[in-house]
Protein backbone atom coordinates (compact mmCIF):
# COMPACT_ATOMS: atom_id res chain seq x y z
CA UNK A 1 0.00 0.00 0.00
CA UNK A 2 2.64 2.46 0.82
CA UNK A 3 4.69 1.75 -2.46
CA UNK A 4 2.12 2.08 -4.33
CA UNK A 5 1.16 5.50 -2.63
CA UNK A 6 4.37 6.58 -3.39
CA UNK A 7 3.75 5.32 -7.06
CA UNK A 8 0.66 7.66 -7.41
CA UNK A 9 2.25 10.96 -5.82
CA UNK A 10 4.91 10.75 -8.24
CA UNK A 11 2.64 11.03 -10.68
CA UNK A 12 0.82 13.94 -9.30
CA UNK A 13 1.15 16.84 -11.69
CA UNK A 14 2.91 19.76 -9.57
CA UNK A 15 1.14 22.24 -12.29
CA UNK A 16 4.99 22.69 -14.03
CA UNK A 17 7.58 20.06 -15.77
CA UNK A 18 10.74 19.82 -13.85
CA UNK A 19 12.24 17.84 -16.23
CA UNK A 20 15.39 19.20 -18.06
CA UNK A 21 15.10 22.04 -16.30
CA UNK A 22 18.28 23.16 -13.94
CA UNK A 23 18.05 25.61 -11.07
CA UNK A 24 20.79 28.27 -9.37
CA UNK A 25 20.08 30.95 -7.30
CA UNK A 26 21.76 34.60 -6.31
CA UNK A 27 21.06 36.68 -2.98
CA UNK A 28 21.97 40.80 -4.49
CA UNK A 29 22.77 42.19 -1.03
CA UNK A 30 26.04 43.29 -1.98
CA UNK A 31 26.56 47.36 -1.60
CA UNK A 32 26.52 47.83 -5.56
CA UNK A 33 22.57 46.17 -5.38
CA UNK A 34 21.39 47.41 -1.78
CA UNK A 35 18.54 49.75 -2.43
CA UNK A 36 19.52 49.75 -6.31
CA UNK A 37 16.54 48.25 -8.23
CA UNK A 38 17.97 49.42 -11.75
CA UNK A 39 21.40 47.58 -10.80
CA UNK A 40 19.46 44.56 -9.49
CA UNK A 41 17.46 44.51 -12.92
CA UNK A 42 20.28 44.79 -15.58
CA UNK A 43 22.09 41.44 -13.86
CA UNK A 44 19.06 39.27 -13.61
CA UNK A 45 18.65 40.76 -17.72
CA UNK A 46 22.36 39.53 -18.02
CA UNK A 47 22.10 36.54 -16.73
CA UNK A 48 19.47 35.29 -18.76
CA UNK A 49 21.02 37.09 -21.92
CA UNK A 50 24.21 34.62 -21.22
CA UNK A 51 22.12 32.17 -20.51
CA UNK A 52 20.34 31.81 -23.54
CA UNK A 53 23.03 32.08 -26.02
CA UNK A 54 24.23 28.19 -24.41
CA UNK A 55 24.27 25.29 -26.35
CA UNK A 56 20.83 22.84 -25.36
CA UNK A 57 19.54 25.85 -23.60
CA UNK A 58 15.71 26.43 -24.74
CA UNK A 59 14.23 28.97 -22.23
CA UNK A 60 15.37 30.65 -19.25
CA UNK A 61 14.16 33.25 -16.91
CA UNK A 62 14.44 34.12 -13.31
CA UNK A 63 11.50 33.59 -10.57
CA UNK A 64 11.19 34.59 -6.28
CA UNK A 65 10.18 32.35 -4.73
CA UNK A 66 10.60 29.31 -6.83
CA UNK A 67 7.91 26.54 -5.94
CA UNK A 68 9.56 23.31 -4.25
CA UNK A 69 12.91 25.43 -3.33
CA UNK A 70 14.51 26.36 -0.12
CA UNK A 71 13.48 29.90 0.34
CA UNK A 72 10.65 31.58 2.46
CA UNK A 73 7.13 31.34 0.49
CA UNK A 74 5.91 35.29 0.48
CA UNK A 75 1.89 36.11 0.84
CA UNK A 76 0.09 38.66 1.87
CA UNK A 77 -3.72 39.94 1.88
CA UNK A 78 -4.61 42.29 -1.08
CA UNK A 79 -7.40 44.77 -2.03
CA UNK A 80 -9.95 44.05 -5.02
CA UNK A 81 -10.65 47.48 -6.77
CA UNK A 82 -14.24 48.43 -5.86
CA UNK A 83 -14.83 45.30 -3.95
CA UNK A 84 -14.63 46.95 -0.28
CA UNK A 85 -13.95 43.98 2.65
CA UNK A 86 -15.68 43.52 5.18
CA UNK A 87 -15.26 44.52 8.85
CA UNK A 88 -13.41 42.09 10.84
CA UNK A 89 -12.86 39.99 7.72
CA UNK A 90 -8.90 39.33 6.64
CA UNK A 91 -9.40 39.96 2.84
CA UNK A 92 -8.19 38.24 -0.07
CA UNK A 93 -4.69 36.28 0.71
CA UNK A 94 -2.38 34.64 -1.85
CA UNK A 95 0.99 33.68 -2.44
CA UNK A 96 3.19 36.29 -4.00
CA UNK A 97 6.10 35.66 -6.72
CA UNK A 98 7.73 37.87 -9.09
CA UNK A 99 9.14 36.42 -12.52
CA UNK A 100 10.81 37.65 -15.73
CA UNK A 101 8.82 37.48 -19.07
CA UNK A 102 10.66 34.07 -20.43
CA UNK A 103 8.85 31.80 -17.44
CA UNK A 104 6.11 30.02 -18.57
CA UNK A 105 8.02 28.61 -21.44
CA UNK A 106 11.07 27.36 -19.08
CA UNK A 107 8.60 25.67 -16.71
CA UNK A 108 6.21 24.91 -19.00
CA UNK A 109 3.39 26.54 -16.64
CA UNK A 110 -0.12 26.61 -19.02
CA UNK A 111 -1.31 30.00 -20.03
CA UNK A 112 -4.91 29.91 -19.14
CA UNK A 113 -6.13 33.33 -20.21
CA UNK A 114 -4.84 36.56 -21.16
CA UNK A 115 -1.35 37.17 -21.40
CA UNK A 116 2.00 36.92 -19.44
CA UNK A 117 5.02 39.39 -19.02
CA UNK A 118 6.81 41.00 -21.55
CA UNK A 119 9.66 43.17 -22.12
CA UNK A 120 7.45 45.96 -22.55
CA UNK A 121 5.96 46.28 -18.65
CA UNK A 122 8.81 48.07 -17.02
CA UNK A 123 9.16 50.25 -14.20
CA UNK A 124 7.97 53.39 -16.26
CA UNK A 125 5.00 51.37 -17.90
CA UNK A 126 1.26 50.00 -15.68
CA UNK A 127 1.50 48.04 -12.85
CA UNK A 128 0.56 44.41 -13.89
CA UNK A 129 0.09 40.94 -12.12
CA UNK A 130 -0.59 37.20 -13.49
CA UNK A 131 -2.73 35.38 -10.85
CA UNK A 132 -3.75 31.43 -11.02
CA UNK A 133 -6.37 29.89 -11.79
CA UNK A 134 -7.41 29.38 -8.29
CA UNK A 135 -7.25 32.75 -7.51
CA UNK A 136 -9.49 33.97 -10.23
CA UNK A 137 -11.97 30.77 -9.12
CA UNK A 138 -11.69 32.32 -5.61
CA UNK A 139 -12.73 35.92 -6.22
CA UNK A 140 -13.87 36.17 -9.88
CA UNK A 141 -15.80 32.70 -9.84
CA UNK A 142 -18.43 34.24 -12.51
CA UNK A 143 -16.71 36.54 -14.46
CA UNK A 144 -13.53 37.53 -16.41
CA UNK A 145 -10.52 38.86 -14.12
CA UNK A 146 -8.20 40.78 -16.41
CA UNK A 147 -8.87 44.10 -16.54
CA UNK A 148 -9.76 44.10 -12.89
CA UNK A 149 -7.01 45.35 -10.65
CA UNK A 150 -5.50 44.69 -6.97
CA UNK A 151 -2.88 46.02 -4.83
CA UNK A 152 -1.02 44.38 -1.88
CA UNK A 153 -1.33 47.21 1.27
CA UNK A 154 -3.31 50.49 1.09
CA UNK A 155 -1.79 53.59 -0.71
CA UNK A 156 0.06 50.86 -2.85
CA UNK A 157 -0.55 51.64 -6.35
CA UNK A 158 -3.13 49.56 -8.33
CA UNK A 159 -1.65 46.41 -10.56
CA UNK A 160 -3.81 45.23 -14.12
CA UNK A 161 -4.44 41.49 -14.13
CA UNK A 162 -3.28 40.68 -17.74
CA UNK A 163 -3.40 36.80 -17.82
CA UNK A 164 -4.30 33.39 -15.83
CA UNK A 165 -1.76 30.75 -15.70
CA UNK A 166 -2.40 27.33 -13.94
CA UNK A 167 -2.11 26.35 -10.80
CA UNK A 168 1.21 25.10 -9.42
CA UNK A 169 2.02 23.32 -6.12
CA UNK A 170 4.03 24.68 -3.65
CA UNK A 171 6.29 22.83 -2.27
CA UNK A 172 4.61 19.28 -1.43
CA UNK A 173 3.31 16.88 -3.79
CA UNK A 174 1.21 14.87 -0.77
CA UNK A 175 -0.67 18.01 0.22
CA UNK A 176 -1.67 21.03 -1.46
CA UNK A 177 -2.42 24.12 0.07
CA UNK A 178 -4.58 25.03 -2.97
CA UNK A 179 -3.75 28.97 -2.00
CA UNK A 180 -3.99 31.11 -4.85
CA UNK A 181 -0.64 33.02 -6.60
CA UNK A 182 0.01 36.44 -7.44
CA UNK A 183 3.14 36.98 -10.35
CA UNK A 184 4.64 40.24 -10.16
CA UNK A 185 6.88 41.06 -13.24
CA UNK A 186 10.46 41.17 -11.87
CA UNK A 187 11.31 44.44 -14.24
CA UNK A 188 8.66 45.85 -12.06
CA UNK A 189 9.70 45.08 -8.67
CA UNK A 190 13.47 44.00 -9.00
CA UNK A 191 13.54 42.10 -5.47
CA UNK A 192 16.91 40.93 -4.31
CA UNK A 193 16.91 37.24 -4.62
CA UNK A 194 15.87 35.30 -7.88
CA UNK A 195 16.49 31.86 -8.84
CA UNK A 196 17.55 31.47 -11.96
CA UNK A 197 15.74 28.51 -14.35
CA UNK A 198 16.95 26.96 -17.87
CA UNK A 199 15.59 24.33 -19.85
CA UNK A 200 16.91 22.02 -21.62
CA UNK A 201 15.83 18.89 -24.67
CA UNK A 202 18.68 16.95 -22.50
CA UNK A 203 20.05 15.99 -19.04
CA UNK A 204 19.66 19.19 -16.95
CA UNK A 205 23.07 18.78 -15.59
CA UNK A 206 24.54 19.75 -18.74
CA UNK A 207 23.32 23.50 -17.26
CA UNK A 208 25.45 23.04 -14.19
CA UNK A 209 28.00 24.94 -16.21
CA UNK A 210 26.68 26.72 -18.20
CA UNK A 211 24.34 28.54 -15.72
CA UNK A 212 27.64 29.28 -13.21
CA UNK A 213 29.33 30.91 -15.86
CA UNK A 214 26.71 33.16 -16.93
CA UNK A 215 26.47 33.99 -13.77
CA UNK A 216 30.42 34.90 -13.08
CA UNK A 217 30.26 36.58 -16.47
CA UNK A 218 28.03 38.83 -15.71
CA UNK A 219 29.36 39.63 -12.32
CA UNK A 220 32.07 37.78 -10.78
CA UNK A 221 31.50 39.10 -7.13
CA UNK A 222 28.11 37.22 -6.88
CA UNK A 223 27.80 33.80 -5.77
CA UNK A 224 25.18 30.67 -7.52
CA UNK A 225 23.89 28.72 -4.60
CA UNK A 226 21.56 25.48 -4.63
CA UNK A 227 22.42 24.60 -8.07
CA UNK A 228 20.25 22.05 -8.36
CA UNK A 229 18.22 20.10 -11.22
CA UNK A 230 14.53 20.70 -10.32
CA UNK A 231 13.51 17.01 -10.21
CA UNK A 232 15.66 16.84 -7.84
CA UNK A 233 14.04 19.70 -5.56
CA UNK A 234 10.40 18.05 -6.40
CA UNK A 235 11.61 14.27 -5.53
CA UNK A 236 13.09 15.70 -2.10
CA UNK A 237 9.57 16.77 -1.14
CA UNK A 238 8.67 12.57 -0.85
CA UNK A 239 11.79 12.07 1.05
CA UNK A 240 10.16 11.50 4.42
CA UNK A 241 7.42 8.98 2.74
CA UNK A 242 10.43 7.39 1.31
CA UNK A 243 12.02 6.54 4.68
CA UNK A 244 8.70 5.53 5.98
CA UNK A 245 8.38 3.38 2.93
CA UNK A 246 12.03 1.97 3.24
CA UNK A 247 11.45 0.98 7.11
CA UNK A 248 8.21 -0.22 6.91
CA UNK A 249 9.35 -2.85 3.77
CA UNK A 250 12.81 -3.01 5.87
CA UNK A 251 11.04 -4.39 9.21
CA UNK A 252 8.38 -6.04 7.38
CA UNK A 253 10.82 -8.38 5.49
CA UNK A 254 13.00 -8.70 8.99
CA UNK A 255 9.41 -9.96 10.39
CA UNK A 256 9.20 -12.48 7.43
CA UNK A 257 12.46 -14.12 7.99
CA UNK A 258 12.15 -14.13 11.48
CA UNK A 259 8.65 -15.89 10.97
CA UNK A 260 10.17 -18.28 7.95
CA UNK A 261 12.84 -19.16 11.15
CA UNK A 262 10.61 -20.14 13.20
CA UNK A 263 8.50 -22.13 11.08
Amino acid sequence: IFLSSVVRLQQVDPGFRPAGVMTGSVTLTSAQYRDNEPRREVFVDDVLARLRQQSGVKAAAAVFPLPFGTSVKPSGSFDIENLPTPPNEPGPHADKRWATPGLLAAMQIPLLRGRWFSDTDTAQTQLVAVIDNTLARAYWPHQDPIGKRIRFGRGQPWAEVIGVVAHTRRDSLEVDENKGVVYNAFAQEPVEGVTFVARTAGDAESLRQPMLDAVHGADGTEALYDVTPFSALVDASLAPRHLLVWMLSLFGGLALFLAAIGI
